[in-house]
């Protein structure tokens, strides 16, 4: 049996300088992988963003909510 590993996810880091507020959520292990992955790209086709937008819009209804769960 595969344990479920929950991760916390910086969505915007802190900058004083900038008056930037850390910005943090709770997301899955493998989610976080891929995060990590898209914001190390540097050329992004509008094909991708499209693609991205109906996924979300097919997956967003039965999205685990990370931050209210209790475990």
């Amino acid at each position: 049996m595969t344990k479920t590993v929950v991760q916390e996810h910086h969505i915007i880091y802190g900058n004083e300088e900038h008056k930037q507020t850390e910005v943090k959520t709770k997301i899955f292990k493998g989610e976080h992988w891929i995060l990590t992955h898209l914001n190390r790209r540097r050329k992004i086709s509008k094909g991708f963003i499209k693609s991205l937008k109906i996924w979300m819009a097919l997956n967003e209804e039965s999205a685990i909510d990370l931050d209210k769960e209790v475990r």
